[in-house]
């Protein structure tokens, strides 16, 4: 990740063949809205659906034979795509989105018809995501907006770095820099102004809505993530986090780990953020930990059949993870632990400036043990679980306004509750190809390269469409050694529109294997 201060250069060629850009006509409310094009390359706010074939688009330009090539650049690869009617089967882009901004070259003047729009009359807002980079999005700002009232609400602070657009009458781009606003150039933007907006980390736009429009996560600018939590004390382990490319890390909040009290575990995400990176700290929900500072001395460790004390410590891990123990979740004295006592390990997460959390064990809820124990009192295990998610959402957002709750695992509870695809913002999924082993150490060979059945993977798969068509970013980690496991994990993961991260499962440094460049 590195950031950027001016236009991409594949941006900046493509710039030098821009003519002009465009006036759009007035319309009415619910009316269709017409574009004038001129010769050359026109900057365009585009308002189809999202999904809307290229083709389409194409056919909406009249005359038709005026159109040369729509390029529109994918903010997530920082890289144009292109259709061209006259090479359809040689084109790269083959849909676009609400409020893409698009380049629409002509050899003669031309109108493009498209859906009309307008703001949300409730006043709501709408949050976009934005990569590390320069980002092509049109505004839904009102006209006369100033450049600063749009950069005031870009979080975090101090991701905004520039913002682009094409001056209608010279031809030529506009700047708003955050860092000179004295110096800018560009002084007013309207109701579908096309933009470029360029960042230096991950970040969130909130403008606003249009009917319809559902709101994303962050975790869809993400390009690249890693994951390690264990060995975070490590000589080097820090400094190696903070000088990898990755956009986003998942790491342990080590300070509340008995023995490790004194980690500057603040510190450590304040150095990542001034990297430009989001961090999410790991948290098992559905398990105790005994090696956790919450866990007490009067504490009883349970067995496979007979319960602990308390009375909420269930079983043992059935992975064979030591001295981890599900619980029965639902119980307030576990909540407390996680969310409502002072301390609490949420509590901790926050208070160090952590973005969101990553919840482990999710799965509880399907435990045989765990199961039995929540149906006993009449209770539905997915149900309580959802609830319980919802309860920690609750809580961390009323400290802290768009802290991202993201869940490993137990994809299924999307389809038993479909209600949980708006509740949680990202799902991460162990095991889509290779598993491993639990404790081992790294480097062992069980620590990796245990397939997963195919049907298993099918039907993983299957789950994932539910998240893709609820706009849920999917995260994937596969456990693999051998080169040609790994290359396998990265390859379905991305056939299965997950961003993929490939390691060993003690995950006590960052991988010797990153994801394909």
């Amino acid at each position: 990740m590195r950031p950027r201060t001016a236009i991409t250069p594949a941006l900046a060629t493509l710039v030098a063949v821009i003519s002009m850009a465009v006036a759009t006509t007035p319309c009415a409310q619910d009316a269709e809205r017409t574009v004038n094009l001129s010769p050359g390359c026109n900057m365009v706010t585009l308002t189809f659906a999202s999904g809307t074939d290229a083709a389409a688009v194409a056919t909406a330009v009249s005359p038709s034979n005026a159109l040369d090539t729509i390029w529109r650049l994918d903010n997530t690869s920082g890289s144009f795509q292109a259709f061209a009617p006259a090479a359809p089967q040689a084109s790269d882009l083959p849909s676009v989105n609400l409020l893409d901004t698009v380049f629409l070259c002509l050899h003669s003047p031309a109108t493009i018809t498209m859906p009309a729009v307008s703001p949300d009359p409730s006043g709501a807002t709408m949050s976009i995501p934005l990569s590390p980079r320069c980002n092509a999005l049109g505004l839904t700002f009102p006209d006369s907006t100033a450049p600063s009232q749009v950069a005031a609400v870009i979080t975090p602070p101090g991701a905004f770095e520039t913002m682009w657009r094409l001056d209608e009458a010279s031809g030529s781009f506009e700047a708003y820099a955050a860092a000179a606003p004295q110096a800018s150039d560009l002084t007013s933007l309207g109701f579908l102004d096309a933009v470029f907006l360029c960042m230096a980390r991950p970040a969130s736009l909130a403008m606003p809505a249009l009917a319809g429009v559902a709101a994303e996560s962050i975790l869809s600018a993400v390009t690249s993530w890693a994951y390690q939590i264990q060995a975070l004390e490590a000589d080097g382990a820090a400094d190696a986090l903070v000088a990898s490319d990755y956009d986003l890390l998942v790491i342990e909040p080590t300070r509340s780990v008995v023995g490790s009290q004194e980690f500057d575990t603040a510190g450590l995400v304040r150095r990542l953020h001034e990297r430009g990176k989001l961090v999410l700290a790991y948290i098992d929900i559905g398990e105790a930990e005994d090696y956790r500072t919450y866990w007490q001395d009067e504490w009883e460790r349970p067995s496979r059949d007979k319960r602990g004390v308390p009375d909420f410590l269930l079983t043992v891990d059935p992975g064979g993870w030591s001295g981890d123990y599900p619980v029965a979740f639902w119980d307030q004295r576990w909540k407390n632990v996680v969310t409502y006592d002072d301390g609490s390990l949420l509590d901790m997460v926050l208070d160090d400036g952590f973005d969101g959390v990553y919840m482990d064990w999710i799965e509880a809820y399907m435990d045989e043990h765990v199961a039995a124990a929540a149906r006993a009192e009449g209770l539905d295990p997915a149900a309580e679980m959802m609830a319980f998610i919802r309860e920690i959402r609750d809580y961390s957002r009323g400290r802290h306004p768009g802290f991202l709750v993201v869940a490993q695992n137990a994809a299924e509870l999307a389809e038993e509750r479909p209600e949980y695809l708006e509740v949680i913002d990202g799902l991460a999924q162990e095991d889509l190809s290779f598993r491993g082993e639990a404790d081992t150490e790294w480097g062992d060979r069980a620590s990796g390269d245990i397939p997963t059945p195919p049907e298993d993977q099918a039907y993983l798969m299957e789950l994932f469409r539910l998240y893709r068509e609820a706009g849920v970013p999917l995260f994937c980690v596969d456990y693999a050694l051998r080169e040609d496991n790994v290359r396998k994990a990265y390859e379905t993961a991305a056939r299965a529109g997950c961003l993929g991260y490939v390691s060993q499962t003690p995950l006590s440094r960052l991988t010797g294997t990153p994801p394909p460049p």
